[in-house]
Protein backbone atom coordinates (compact mmCIF):
# COMPACT_ATOMS: atom_id res chain seq x y z
CA UNK A 1 0.00 0.00 0.00
CA UNK A 2 2.78 2.54 1.09
CA UNK A 3 4.20 2.15 -2.60
CA UNK A 4 0.87 2.95 -3.93
CA UNK A 5 0.50 5.92 -1.90
CA UNK A 6 3.68 7.36 -3.09
CA UNK A 7 3.32 6.80 -6.36
CA UNK A 8 -0.37 8.68 -5.96
CA UNK A 9 1.85 11.99 -4.46
CA UNK A 10 4.22 11.71 -6.88
CA UNK A 11 1.88 11.67 -9.50
CA UNK A 12 -0.11 14.73 -7.66
CA UNK A 13 3.14 16.36 -6.71
CA UNK A 14 3.95 16.71 -10.37
CA UNK A 15 0.85 17.65 -12.17
CA UNK A 16 0.20 20.05 -8.88
CA UNK A 17 3.04 22.09 -9.29
CA UNK A 18 2.05 22.66 -13.07
CA UNK A 19 -1.50 23.54 -12.05
CA UNK A 20 -0.56 26.14 -9.42
CA UNK A 21 1.99 27.86 -11.14
CA UNK A 22 -0.66 27.85 -14.43
CA UNK A 23 -2.89 29.39 -11.97
CA UNK A 24 -0.84 32.10 -10.23
CA UNK A 25 0.24 32.79 -13.70
CA UNK A 26 -3.13 33.57 -15.10
CA UNK A 27 -4.04 35.46 -11.73
CA UNK A 28 -1.25 38.12 -11.92
CA UNK A 29 -1.41 38.82 -15.57
CA UNK A 30 -5.15 39.05 -15.07
CA UNK A 31 -4.40 41.94 -12.23
CA UNK A 32 -1.80 43.25 -14.02
CA UNK A 33 -3.87 43.84 -16.94
CA UNK A 34 -6.89 44.85 -15.09
CA UNK A 35 -4.51 47.66 -13.41
CA UNK A 36 -2.59 48.73 -16.80
CA UNK A 37 -5.86 49.50 -19.01
CA UNK A 38 -8.29 49.82 -16.38
CA UNK A 39 -10.11 53.39 -17.42
CA UNK A 40 -8.20 52.88 -20.82
CA UNK A 41 -10.10 49.97 -22.26
CA UNK A 42 -13.42 47.80 -21.79
CA UNK A 43 -13.64 45.11 -19.53
CA UNK A 44 -14.42 42.75 -22.66
CA UNK A 45 -11.26 44.45 -24.77
CA UNK A 46 -8.91 44.07 -21.16
CA UNK A 47 -9.91 40.15 -21.58
CA UNK A 48 -9.44 39.76 -25.20
CA UNK A 49 -6.03 41.15 -24.98
CA UNK A 50 -5.42 38.67 -21.90
CA UNK A 51 -6.55 35.78 -24.26
CA UNK A 52 -4.13 37.08 -26.98
CA UNK A 53 -1.20 37.15 -24.77
CA UNK A 54 -1.79 34.33 -21.42
CA UNK A 55 0.73 32.52 -23.34
CA UNK A 56 3.34 34.52 -21.90
CA UNK A 57 2.21 33.22 -18.12
CA UNK A 58 1.63 29.72 -19.51
CA UNK A 59 5.20 29.60 -20.92
CA UNK A 60 6.82 31.38 -17.84
CA UNK A 61 4.99 28.19 -15.73
CA UNK A 62 6.05 26.00 -17.92
CA UNK A 63 9.69 26.70 -18.24
CA UNK A 64 9.26 27.13 -13.80
CA UNK A 65 7.82 23.38 -13.59
CA UNK A 66 10.87 21.90 -15.65
CA UNK A 67 13.17 23.82 -13.09
CA UNK A 68 11.64 22.44 -10.11
CA UNK A 69 11.67 19.33 -11.68
CA UNK A 70 14.84 19.41 -12.03
CA UNK A 71 15.83 20.08 -8.60
CA UNK A 72 12.87 17.54 -7.07
CA UNK A 73 15.11 14.86 -8.81
CA UNK A 74 18.41 16.04 -7.76
CA UNK A 75 17.04 15.88 -4.41
CA UNK A 76 16.52 12.37 -5.25
CA UNK A 77 19.87 11.50 -6.47
CA UNK A 78 17.58 10.98 -9.87
CA UNK A 79 18.98 12.34 -13.27
CA UNK A 80 16.01 14.47 -15.13
CA UNK A 81 17.48 13.36 -18.57
CA UNK A 82 17.98 9.93 -17.64
CA UNK A 83 13.92 9.67 -15.63
CA UNK A 84 12.74 11.21 -18.61
CA UNK A 85 14.96 9.49 -21.38
CA UNK A 86 16.51 12.42 -23.46
CA UNK A 87 18.84 10.14 -25.64
CA UNK A 88 19.92 10.35 -29.61
CA UNK A 89 19.12 6.71 -29.96
CA UNK A 90 15.96 5.55 -31.88
CA UNK A 91 15.79 9.11 -33.78
CA UNK A 92 15.48 6.90 -37.11
CA UNK A 93 12.42 6.27 -36.57
CA UNK A 94 11.21 9.62 -36.74
CA UNK A 95 9.49 8.85 -40.21
CA UNK A 96 7.32 6.53 -39.08
CA UNK A 97 6.04 9.02 -35.90
CA UNK A 98 5.78 11.93 -38.34
CA UNK A 99 2.88 9.59 -40.59
CA UNK A 100 1.57 8.58 -36.97
CA UNK A 101 1.21 12.17 -36.29
CA UNK A 102 -0.23 13.03 -39.48
CA UNK A 103 -2.86 10.56 -39.46
CA UNK A 104 -3.84 11.26 -36.11
CA UNK A 105 -3.77 14.88 -36.54
CA UNK A 106 -6.26 13.72 -39.85
CA UNK A 107 -8.13 12.32 -37.80
CA UNK A 108 -8.92 14.14 -34.63
CA UNK A 109 -9.89 17.79 -36.61
CA UNK A 110 -12.01 15.79 -39.01
CA UNK A 111 -13.45 14.21 -35.76
CA UNK A 112 -13.83 18.48 -34.08
CA UNK A 113 -14.81 19.19 -37.14
CA UNK A 114 -18.05 16.32 -37.18
CA UNK A 115 -18.83 17.11 -33.46
CA UNK A 116 -17.92 20.90 -31.88
CA UNK A 117 -21.56 21.74 -32.23
CA UNK A 118 -22.68 18.99 -29.96
CA UNK A 119 -19.85 20.71 -26.95
CA UNK A 120 -21.17 24.47 -26.19
CA UNK A 121 -17.80 24.59 -23.93
CA UNK A 122 -15.23 24.00 -27.17
CA UNK A 123 -16.60 27.13 -28.73
CA UNK A 124 -14.21 29.31 -25.73
CA UNK A 125 -11.42 26.63 -26.14
CA UNK A 126 -11.23 27.45 -29.95
CA UNK A 127 -11.56 31.12 -29.39
CA UNK A 128 -8.95 31.07 -27.10
CA UNK A 129 -6.48 28.59 -29.23
CA UNK A 130 -6.82 31.23 -32.30
CA UNK A 131 -5.94 34.26 -29.82
CA UNK A 132 -2.78 32.91 -29.14
CA UNK A 133 -2.19 31.85 -33.04
CA UNK A 134 -2.15 35.31 -33.26
CA UNK A 135 0.91 35.99 -32.05
CA UNK A 136 4.38 34.81 -32.52
CA UNK A 137 5.03 33.84 -28.96
CA UNK A 138 1.49 31.96 -28.50
CA UNK A 139 2.07 30.02 -31.70
CA UNK A 140 5.34 29.01 -30.62
CA UNK A 141 4.25 28.18 -27.20
CA UNK A 142 0.58 25.93 -28.70
CA UNK A 143 3.31 24.28 -31.27
CA UNK A 144 6.61 23.79 -29.65
CA UNK A 145 6.44 24.52 -26.20
CA UNK A 146 3.58 23.08 -24.76
CA UNK A 147 3.81 19.72 -26.33
CA UNK A 148 7.62 19.18 -25.07
CA UNK A 149 6.14 19.78 -21.31
CA UNK A 150 3.59 18.26 -21.83
CA UNK A 151 5.57 15.01 -23.00
CA UNK A 152 8.40 15.82 -20.17
CA UNK A 153 4.90 15.37 -17.26
CA UNK A 154 2.60 13.04 -18.60
CA UNK A 155 5.09 10.61 -20.50
CA UNK A 156 8.67 11.35 -19.05
CA UNK A 157 7.60 11.53 -15.27
CA UNK A 158 3.64 10.40 -14.68
CA UNK A 159 3.98 7.23 -16.96
CA UNK A 160 7.58 6.58 -15.63
CA UNK A 161 5.77 6.32 -12.20
CA UNK A 162 2.49 4.59 -12.83
CA UNK A 163 5.20 2.03 -14.22
CA UNK A 164 7.07 1.35 -11.54
CA UNK A 165 3.95 0.18 -9.64
CA UNK A 166 1.00 -0.69 -12.46
CA UNK A 167 1.42 -3.64 -15.59
CA UNK A 168 2.15 -1.24 -18.66
CA UNK A 169 -1.22 -1.84 -20.22
CA UNK A 170 -3.06 0.06 -17.01
CA UNK A 171 0.12 2.63 -17.10
CA UNK A 172 -0.49 3.72 -20.49
CA UNK A 173 -4.15 4.07 -19.82
CA UNK A 174 -4.40 6.11 -16.52
CA UNK A 175 -1.85 8.42 -17.93
CA UNK A 176 -3.70 9.01 -20.95
CA UNK A 177 -6.72 9.61 -18.46
CA UNK A 178 -4.79 11.95 -16.59
CA UNK A 179 -3.50 13.90 -19.62
CA UNK A 180 -7.08 14.06 -20.75
CA UNK A 181 -8.67 14.71 -18.22
CA UNK A 182 -5.84 18.01 -17.66
CA UNK A 183 -6.98 19.45 -20.84
CA UNK A 184 -10.51 20.40 -18.81
CA UNK A 185 -12.87 20.17 -21.84
CA UNK A 186 -15.04 17.54 -22.72
CA UNK A 187 -13.97 17.49 -26.09
CA UNK A 188 -10.63 17.82 -25.89
CA UNK A 189 -10.61 14.95 -23.58
CA UNK A 190 -11.88 12.45 -25.95
CA UNK A 191 -9.21 13.06 -28.92
CA UNK A 192 -6.20 13.73 -26.18
CA UNK A 193 -7.41 10.77 -24.58
CA UNK A 194 -6.40 8.87 -28.17
CA UNK A 195 -3.16 11.06 -28.19
CA UNK A 196 -2.10 10.26 -24.76
CA UNK A 197 -2.61 6.28 -26.04
CA UNK A 198 -0.51 6.80 -28.83
CA UNK A 199 2.41 9.50 -27.21
CA UNK A 200 2.26 6.57 -24.24
CA UNK A 201 3.17 3.49 -26.54
CA UNK A 202 5.76 5.14 -28.79
CA UNK A 203 7.62 6.45 -25.38
CA UNK A 204 6.87 2.24 -24.49
CA UNK A 205 8.34 1.26 -27.81
CA UNK A 206 10.95 3.98 -27.95
CA UNK A 207 12.54 4.16 -24.81
CA UNK A 208 13.20 7.68 -26.20
CA UNK A 209 10.86 11.02 -25.27
CA UNK A 210 11.73 12.76 -28.39
CA UNK A 211 10.00 10.60 -30.69
CA UNK A 212 6.79 11.45 -28.30
CA UNK A 213 7.66 15.11 -28.61
CA UNK A 214 7.78 14.76 -32.34
CA UNK A 215 4.28 13.34 -32.74
CA UNK A 216 3.15 15.60 -30.50
CA UNK A 217 4.47 18.72 -32.32
CA UNK A 218 3.83 17.83 -35.54
CA UNK A 219 -0.01 17.14 -34.38
CA UNK A 220 -0.18 20.32 -33.31
CA UNK A 221 1.43 22.27 -35.94
CA UNK A 222 -1.05 19.98 -38.21
CA UNK A 223 -4.23 20.59 -35.68
CA UNK A 224 -4.01 24.26 -35.93
CA UNK A 225 -2.68 25.08 -39.06
CA UNK A 226 -3.11 23.35 -41.25
CA UNK A 227 -5.93 20.75 -41.18
CA UNK A 228 -8.34 23.17 -39.96
CA UNK A 229 -7.42 25.33 -43.21
CA UNK A 230 -7.97 22.01 -45.14
CA UNK A 231 -11.33 21.17 -43.78
CA UNK A 232 -12.57 24.76 -44.48
CA UNK A 233 -12.33 24.23 -48.04
CA UNK A 234 -12.78 20.29 -48.44
CA UNK A 235 -15.54 19.87 -45.12
CA UNK A 236 -17.23 17.19 -47.35
CA UNK A 237 -14.21 15.03 -47.22
CA UNK A 238 -14.42 15.28 -43.20
CA UNK A 239 -15.37 11.05 -43.16
CA UNK A 240 -12.76 10.03 -45.49
CA UNK A 241 -9.96 12.03 -43.96
CA UNK A 242 -11.06 10.14 -40.72
CA UNK A 243 -10.87 6.92 -42.84
CA UNK A 244 -7.76 7.71 -44.27
CA UNK A 245 -5.96 9.10 -41.01
CA UNK A 246 -6.27 5.80 -39.15
CA UNK A 247 -5.47 3.79 -41.89
CA UNK A 248 -2.18 5.81 -42.25
CA UNK A 249 -1.75 5.69 -38.29
CA UNK A 250 -2.07 2.00 -38.10
CA UNK A 251 0.42 1.32 -40.63
CA UNK A 252 2.76 4.06 -39.18
CA UNK A 253 2.38 1.73 -35.52
CA UNK A 254 2.32 -0.91 -37.52
CA UNK A 255 6.37 -0.03 -38.35
CA UNK A 256 7.03 1.31 -35.09
CA UNK A 257 5.92 -2.13 -33.38
CA UNK A 258 8.73 -4.06 -35.44
CA UNK A 259 11.36 -1.77 -34.83
CA UNK A 260 10.15 -1.38 -31.02
CA UNK A 261 13.24 -1.39 -28.27
CA UNK A 262 12.09 -2.31 -25.07
CA UNK A 263 15.81 -2.38 -23.67
CA UNK A 264 16.71 0.06 -20.67
CA UNK A 265 17.70 3.56 -21.77
CA UNK A 266 21.20 4.25 -22.52
CA UNK A 267 22.00 6.66 -19.13
CA UNK A 268 22.93 10.94 -20.53
CA UNK A 269 25.26 12.14 -18.08
CA UNK A 270 24.78 15.27 -16.54
CA UNK A 271 27.00 18.63 -17.52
Amino acid sequence: MTKYLKMIGNILLYTLIYFFLQLAAGLSMGIGYTMKYIGILTEPEIQDKLNHDIYFGIAAAALCSIAIYVLLLRKKDESFLQKCKFQKEGLEKSPYVVLASIGLAAVSSSFVLLSYEKFESYEEVSQNINAGLSTLLGMLCIIILIPIFEEILFRGLVQNELKKQLPIPGAIVIQAAVFAIYHGNPLQSIYTFVLGIALGVIYLWSNNLWLPILLHVTYNLLGTLIFPVLLYYTESFAVAYMAGGTVLFMIAMGFLYKKREFSSPIEVPIE
